[in-house]
């Protein structure tokens, strides 16, 4: 893992986000929570992104997967 990673991550999940592309952000957001990132910010997001799909026990696992770390 490079030590920034999950800022560059958050950084395209962002821009995905203005250019309207949801999944794509999500997608970005996921990877840097995987890539060990834990800000409230990043974490809400993904979870409000998940839920706004339908896919409400990826958000729960998300959770989940906070409260084990």
């Amino acid at each position: 893992l490079r030590p920034n990673r999950a800022r560059v991550d958050i950084a395209f999940g962002q821009l995905d986000e203005l250019e309207g592309l949801l999944d794509d952000a999500l997608k970005n957001y996921a990877r840097a929570l995987e890539h060990g990132d834990v800000q409230e910010t990043v974490v809400r997001r993904t979870v409000e992104l998940y839920r706004l799909k339908g896919q409400d026990e990826k958000a729960v696992g998300v959770l989940n997967d906070l409260a084990t770390k």
